[in-house]
């Protein structure tokens, strides 16, 4: 599970990287990534679900390869993990200029994670 535990970390800084950008590096990334993903237009503003989606895809990216590199892990362990970096993020946020906190934001974290849990008991009560 080395693999897959270096990966799921990695994603994590990614994660808490891409959360914290500065508002207009946020945007400028934004812009680029915007041309391949054109649903995430206005995600740096938060202009449109664009924001609402970013958050829900890398939570659920996130918890994914935490459940590849950790399935012996308690879900709870793991729910508890997420969570405290969702909110984390959030308050941080307050403080990275161009940036602000959204208890929308927290929500699709939390379903981007929730998503992820149920298809995997999903998948582990049909093996």
């Amino acid at each position: 599970h080395l693999w897959e535990r270096r990966r799921s970390l990695a994603v994590g800084v990614l994660l808490v990287v891409v959360l914290l950008l500065p508002g207009s590096l946020a945007q400028a990334a934004e812009g680029l990534l915007s041309q391949w993903l054109p649903w995430l237009r206005g995600a740096a503003s938060g202009a449109s679900n664009g924001d609402k989606v970013a958050h829900f895809g890398l939570f659920a990216l996130w918890t994914w390869t935490l459940l590849l590199g950790w399935p012996e892990a308690p879900r709870r362990w793991l729910a508890a993990k997420v969570l405290g970096v969702a909110v984390g993020t959030e308050v941080l946020q307050l403080l990275v200029p161009g940036r602000s906190a959204s208890l929308a934001d927290f929500g699709a974290d939390a379903a981007g994670m929730a998503l992820v849990l149920a298809g995997f008991a999903l998948l582990r009560q049909r093996a």
